[in-house]
This record gives C-alpha cells, structure tokens and sequence, in this order.
C-alpha cells in the first residue's frame, strides 16, 4: 500500500496543476507529456524493482502521468465540442474510460497470470511482460496524443458573441450575414496564429 502511495499523491497533485499550466503548456503537450511519462513509468517497473524505493519512484512517476493526461483529456474533449453538447461529452468520456480500463485491467490479468510458479502465484517474469504491453500502449497513446485535433472553441465562441452582438445593418429585410462572417474569419485567423499548436 505504501509503494502506491506516491502513484496517489502525484496523481492528485498534477491533476490540479493541469488547468494553471495551461497557459504555457498547452492540453495538447500536457497529453504527450502524461503519456510518455506513463510509458518511463512502465519501463522502469521492468527494468528496477528489486528495492522498495525503486517501486515508489516508479510508482511516483506513473501517478504523474495518469493525472496530468487525464486532466488534459477531458478539457480537450470539453472544449472540443460545441457548448450545449458538453455534458454529453463528458459523460461519453466516462463510459469509454471505464470501458477501456476494464479491458484493461483483464489484458493485465491474463498476462500476469499466464505464468505461475508452483503455489499458483504469478512469476516476476509475468509482472515484466505486463509492464512491457503497458509501456506500448503508453508510446502508442504518446504517438496518437498528436493527432489530436486543434481546438478553439472558446476563442470562436467568444468571437461569435462579440459578432452577433454588434450593430447589423438591414439590407434589403435581411441581416448583412457577410460582415458577420468576414468578422469572424478575422478573429480566427488572429487566434489561430497566437494559437497555433492548441
């Protein structure tokens, strides 16, 4: 229970600091970072655990991991979707999480399993093949996390607002949409240069 203990407490610490960090480190790396950090957690399991303290640490960094990607993929899934469909997005996020940590938890198993000494319990070499499918996984999302699509919703959003909002003039009984538009393009293209890897 102690050797988890670290996992814990870098796991809530890293998940606070997610949304401050924002600012100079974007959801995006925020989410690579978490993965690769998940991935040197997994390795180290393989290669150092004959000690205690080689367990903590390692235990310490995949905590790191697990908050700061977790944090990060919810606000890019929360601020990937239009503003009335966020609760659903969330919600989904949920589902799917629990789902793959289901399969996961039953790929671990099977794996841990599948060699045991003669008492039944599993071998070390068990527990390292484990870890290793982990840490592919980890390299795997690592590699996916920068596929993840560029996000300005907020931006938009705001952009929107602030376009609707002022004077329209009427031609011809219908709203001069096209200045609305134009105006919007241009506060895109402005945020998308401030903002080019969100």
């Amino acid at each position: 229970g102690l050797l988890l203990l670290p996992m814990l407490v870098t796991m809530a610490v890293t998940g606070f600091l997610s949304g401050p960090l924002a600012p100079v480190l974007s959801f995006k790396k925020q989410l690579a970072l978490g993965s690769a950090a998940i991935a040197i957690a997994a390795a180290l399991f393989v290669f150092f655990h004959a000690a205690p303290w080689e367990i903590a640490l390692a235990s310490g960094i995949f905590g790191l991991g697990l908050g700061i990607a977790y944090s990060a993929m919810s606000s890019l899934i929360v601020q990937g979707v239009p503003s009335h469909q966020t609760g659903a997005a969330s919600g989904m996020s949920v589902n799917i999480r629990t789902i793959g940590g289901a399969i996961g938890t039953a790929v671990v198993s099977a794996i841990v399993t599948s060699r045991t000494d003669a008492n039944g319990l599993p071998l070390e070499s068990a527990y390292t093949s484990a870890f290793i499918v982990l840490a592919g996984f980890a390299l795997a999302a690592f590699a996916a996390s920068f596929l993840v699509p560029t996000v300005l919703r907020r931006l938009l959003g705001h952009a929107e607002e602030d376009a609707l909002a002022a004077p329209v003039e009427q031609v011809d009984g219908g709203a001069d949409q096209g200045r609305v538009a134009d105006a919007l393009e241009d506060v895109v293209s402005a945020a998308r240069q401030q903002f080019p890897d969100r």
